[in-house]
């Protein structure tokens, strides 16, 4: 677990001295340290002064700790952290603004994040906290201790380094690309096997059974599309359900192909529904459905077709009683 903890606010009052507060300064730390993040003008900070502003300088109340000093108790990383706004305390809409390394670390938070995201989705696992300081550090953009800074502190002219959120998943993506193994192949699909997909700009669902027999039940809840395999059955070559989303009114093609199968589609405001039961004893049943026109095609057996609560204002049923 990587845990970002602010730098310390108390470099005027250490006399300019590198170093950082507790616990910034433990070494299993992400310590960060603050820049501004715009051209705020002169700002006061009851002792610490910045004479002049621009985004990017560090502040002059920011503790900071250089690699060559100590390399492992080092500041890792400096975000902007004056001004920024926040949620604030006095109502669930107020905002705060504020000046800080407190500001500057869920920045930095936010990043770590980010990063940790990039590299589960692709690795399958977390990344070490070594890991994330080495891709925070990555960046390009360097800061130099007192190379514009216009305050009353002493600056040591040492190079720090600046967050980007760019060059962290760049750093990322090289090592995910230069370590990583090309994927297996996924997985054949297996008999009693129904294979669904969504595809949301035409809001259609489509379910293709395979030459066995399957048996599969549609769910649709609050927007939400459920697709379950019964009996045996596998969705997408999976026995986890397969999900996806739906805000308004879909359409349905179903094609069963061979095989005795079976179809329940329940609680679904559909406006166009085709179903294909090809081969075999099949049957179709909707629960609670209301569907504007169904087309229903049976193949060679006997087919049956159920409602349960439903309405269907337009059929055209074919080979099926």
């Amino acid at each position: 677990m990587a845990v970002c903890v602010a730098a310390g606010n108390d470099f005027y009052e250490n006399g300019s001295r590198e170093g950082m507060s507790y616990p910034a300064i433990c070494r299993e730390s992400v310590s960060v340290g603050a820049t501004f993040d715009a051209n705020l003008g002169r700002i006061s900070y009851y002792g610490p002064i910045a004479y002049t502003t621009e985004a990017g300088r560090i502040t002059p109340f920011s503790q900071r700790l250089h690699t060559s000093t100590n390399s492992a108790t080092r500041t890792d990383i400096l975000a902007p952290g004056a001004a920024l706004t926040s949620a604030g305390i006095q109502s669930d809409q107020g905002e705060s603004t504020a000046h800080g390394t407190s500001q500057a670390t869920p920045v930095t938070a936010g990043l770590v994040l980010l990063a940790q995201q990039y590299w589960l989705r692709e690795k399958g696992s977390m990344p070490t906290v070594d890991q994330l300081e080495t891709w925070l550090r990555k960046s390009k953009y360097t800061n130099i201790d007192g190379d514009d800074e216009d305050d009353n502190v002493s600056h040591s002219r040492k190079s720090y380094i600046n967050a980007d959120a760019l060059e962290l998943l760049t750093a990322v993506q090289a090592d995910v690309g230069g370590n990583n193994p090309p994927p297996p192949p996924p997985p054949p699909p297996s008999a009693n096997n129904v294979v669904a997909s969504y595809v949301t700009s035409t809001r259609l669902l489509t379910l293709t059974g395979d030459a066995a027999a399957n048996s599969v039940t549609v769910t649709y809840q609050n927007g939400r599309i459920t697709v379950v395999g019964g009996a045996g059955t596998t969705v997408n070559s999976r026995t986890t359900p397969y999900i996806a989303f739906a805000p308004s009114q879909l359409s349905v093609k179903v094609d069963t192909l061979a095989g005795n199968d079976t179809v329940v589609i329940t609680g679904a405001p559909v406006s166009t529904m085709t179903v294909n039961l090809g081969d075999g004893n099949d049957s179709l049943q909707l629960s609670y459905c209301s569907v504007l026109t169904l087309t229903l095609n049976g193949g060679s057996g006997t087919d049956a077709y159920t409602t349960v609560s439903s309405t269907v204002t337009r059929k055209t049923v074919t080979l099926v009683p």
